[in-house]
């Protein structure tokens, strides 16, 4: 008996340690998402903005600042609107820069009740309990407190899924450009429709319904931007008439709509939805014609 339990104990003790050994090891991979050496980037070389840029991967990929006049893409794949909130709420406190006028996404998904289901919530957690309190992250995600401060510390649970996607895409070896990550992938030759279905389900439930909590703190960035004395842009970013085909009766109410931008030049495109770097090009110098984006959104901006 008192072998058996010698020997368990070994047995545990071993994996307590493999385990912490792999969550240590982890860490290097955390550090290496594009999200992490987007804010040291950053954090390197911060200053006031003309244009600060918020969104996900759509806006990620398609928004180049090196065309855009003293901008700065602000986008991680897969960010809301609750995020974006803490967010500028750091830039603008404790980071303390001046911006001049963000530049929000709404696309058909960006409400989207599955994409924004609280176990998505901040789901880079290492990266947003940077500067999110621990008490809005775990109200928000509808866990406790105790269960994010376990999750913050043994980063590895639940992410085999980022270890893979590390090893295969490299992400590490992909260039960050003032926020911008370039997407080498085409889309022309491949089928789009069967492509663009995929996609839609994996943004949309069955039902294609809407999450309030999302839509609250939208208003709630719009209140801190005018509070700020900061103007807000809102864009709507291209995508494939494939996508757009099967979203179209989703009601999108924006400043700037440019979702049939690329309708008829597939070759712009990284897959249904995401610009690839040729689109990002063409749509980042279209964005700063003029020298100035108040050019083209005269109504909702202060001139620079």
């Amino acid at each position: 008996m008192m072998r058996t339990k010698l020997k368990h104990g070994i047995i545990i003790i071993v994996f307590i340690i493999i385990f912490l050994s792999l969550n240590y090891l982890y860490s290097y991979v955390e550090n290496n998402k594009s999200n992490n050496r987007e804010e040291t980037a950053w954090q390197e070389n911060k200053h006031d903005l003309d244009y600060a840029f918020f969104g996900d991967s759509h806006v990620m990929n398609a928004i180049m600042p090196e065309y855009i006049n003293n901008s700065y893409n602000f986008a991680i794949p897969g960010e809301g609107h609750i995020e974006i909130y803490y967010k500028i709420q750091k830039l603008i406190f404790e980071d303390n820069i001046t911006i001049k006028n963000i530049v929000l996404q709404l696309d058909a998904h960006s409400f989207s009740e599955k994409l924004r289901a609280p176990d998505r919530t901040f789901n880079e957690l290492n990266y947003y309990s940077g500067f999110v309190p621990l008490q809005d992250i775990a109200m928000l995600r509808e866990e406790s407190i105790i269960s994010i401060l376990l999750k913050n510390k043994l980063m590895i649970l639940g992410k085999g899924e980022d270890v893979v996607t590390y090893l295969i895409y490299r992400e590490a070896l992909t260039p960050i450009h003032s926020g911008w990550i370039n997407n080498s992938k085409t889309f022309d030759n491949e089928d789009k429709t069967k492509l663009a279905n995929a996609k839609l389900e994996t943004h949309f439930n069955e039902e294609r319904s809407m999450d309030n909590i999302s839509q609250i703190y939208f208003d709630k960035i719009l209140n801190l931007a005018e509070q700020n004395n900061i103007s807000i842009i809102i864009i709507r970013y291209p995508v494939s008439e494939e996508y757009y085909s099967e979203i179209q009766d989703i009601k999108v109410d924006v400043d700037y709509d440019y979702h049939d931008m690329f309708f008829n030049d597939t070759k712009m495109f990284g897959d249904s939805d995401h610009l690839n770097w040729k689109g990002a090009e063409v749509f980042s110098k279209f964005i700063n014609q003029k020298n100035s984006l108040c050019s083209i959104f005269s109504n909702t901006c202060r001139n620079i």
